[in-house]
């Protein structure tokens, strides 16, 4: 089947192992076929190290990249948000994501997703100038 839509994906966290990388890389796979998700790294962009191995890992810097959001008008889907807690517990040795509750909240944020993405598009098309 052809994709209906593709989007961009990144981790903000440029580490080796980063736990976010990893939930990106899970996202591609447990996406619908009418979504196509292109990982996209950050390494040749200077940013931040933003996940840190504590509890609320990215928690502020996903704060601060909504931010940027808004100002700039960006479509992004903000709820279901994704916290994954212990995510070292979550991913097997491979980085593969194993936690099969996380995997169920990761296909409902990629079918909301899919959903705001086929929204704005009708909205979109509907506009003139």
């Amino acid at each position: 089947m052809e994709h209906s839509h593709s989007v961009v994906g990144f981790a903000g966290s440029l580490r080796r192992g980063s736990y976010n990388r990893a939930l990106l890389r899970a996202a591609a796979e447990l996406a619908q076929p009418a979504l196509h998700i292109s990982i996209y790294e950050l390494s040749e962009i200077p940013l931040y190290m933003g996940a840190s191995p504590g509890i609320t890992g990215t928690a502020h810097g996903q704060a601060q990249l909504r931010q940027a959001f808004v100002a700039t008008n960006t479509c992004v889907l903000l709820q279901p948000e994704v916290l994954v807690g212990r995510a070292h517990e979550k991913f097997d040795a491979d980085g593969r994501l194993a936690d099969e509750a996380t995997r169920d909240l990761l296909v409902t944020l990629l079918q909301r997703f899919t959903e705001l993405i086929t929204l704005h598009a009708v909205t979109a098309a509907g506009i003139t100038a």
